[in-house]
């Protein structure tokens, strides 16, 4: 199986996301500056993710005080985990923190309670203050380990797996062989000259849904969890750039696959149920964010704030003047 012949090339020099789009001549660009699919949904707001990082963040930090070197990574999972635990079974007013000593006192057996000094938590506060950027860019060189393999693994290669990513890369072993897909390609630079966006799917193939071979996209994740905004992203993004680039080309499925990026590890599939939705919402979502880079507003008509620095600004002025003035002598 192939893709229908392109009406136009998609362009991302050096991986950097900054996609173009030529014509088939590869000389003549027909968009030079586009919009990246994940950079048009930065516009919708994400608040697991910076709970995620934080809890994360704090976890590696208590783990590197309390656990020998080689225990840390299963103790700041543990911890992750607690965290979650503490948040969730306290209510408004409550001390998570407090829970979460408590769980860690039982757990690690610190004589039914846990003492935490003045030095330890300067120490503490300072290690999580660090963790938190850390933690996500761990993440993403862990996910970009597994995009590897499984790219690997789709042209029939058999690729390095470090320990860390062995367990991902045999549960998507599992997941692909019982899908019954052929992947016809990877790691896709698709565009749309219509909307102006670019972006680089992972997989586009086909599988035989109702005895019919039908196009679709999968996603590989490695995140905490399958969001809605991932099937804007595939569902709509991709599959309205796909269609519009390779003439003839019906997407009609989406799967995000996700692997977890932290023990306790783990899989899942997702397909997306409503494809009519996520390409509406995309397409909102693009419109959103160039309506948000609109000037709203001129000039204010009245500011006290103005007035306040105009005379803030004289009075340093006369200062200054006053200094560098020389002082006069009397006979």
């Amino acid at each position: 199986m192939k893709l229908p012949a392109p009406a136009y090339y998609v362009e991302d020099p050096n991986g950097t996301h900054r996609y173009k789009i030529t014509a088939l001549d590869k000389k003549t660009i027909l968009a030079p500056k586009l919009k990246s699919v994940t950079g048009t949904l930065g516009v919708i707001n994400k608040p697991l993710l910076i709970p995620w990082a934080t809890n994360q963040g704090i976890a590696r930090a208590i783990a590197s005080l309390i656990a020998k070197p080689g225990d840390i990574d299963a103790t700041a999972a543990w911890i992750a985990e607690a965290i979650k635990a503490a948040k969730k079974s306290t209510g408004r007013g409550q001390s998570w923190a407090a829970a979460l000593t408590t769980a860690m006192a039982k757990k690690y057996e610190f004589g039914g309670k846990l003492e935490l000094s003045a030095a330890f938590l300067a120490a503490l506060i300072e290690a999580a203050s660090k963790q938190p950027d850390k933690v996500k860019d761990e993440a993403a060189d862990i996910g970009s380990m597994v995009h590897a393999a499984i790219e690997a693994i789709i042209k029939g290669e058999e690729p390095h797996v470090p320990e860390r990513i062995a367990t991902p890369v045999a549960e998507f072993r599992t997941w692909f062989a019982g899908t019954k897909t052929e992947i016809v390609a990877q790691e896709l630079a698709v565009g749309s000259v219509k909307h102006l966006f670019g972006g680089r799917l992972d997989a586009i193939g086909v599988r035989k849904i109702d005895g019919k071979w039908r196009w679709g996209i999968g996603d590989w994740k490695t995140s905490a969890g399958i969001y809605e905004e991932m099937a804007l992203q595939v569902a709509g993004g991709y599959a309205i750039a796909a269609e519009e680039q390779f003439p003839g080309l019906k997407i009609e499925w989406a799967d995000i696959v996700r692997f977890a990026k932290a023990e306790p590890y783990g899989s899942e599939s997702k397909p997306v149920l409503n494809m009519d939705v996520a390409r509406r919402a995309f397409l909102g979502a693009l419109q959103l964010g160039r309506d948000l880079e609109t000037e709203f507003f001129g000039p204010a008509s009245y500011s006290t704030f103005e007035a306040r620095a105009a005379a803030k600004d004289e009075g340093k002025a006369k200062t200054s003047a006053a200094i560098k003035a020389p002082a006069a002598i009397g006979f």
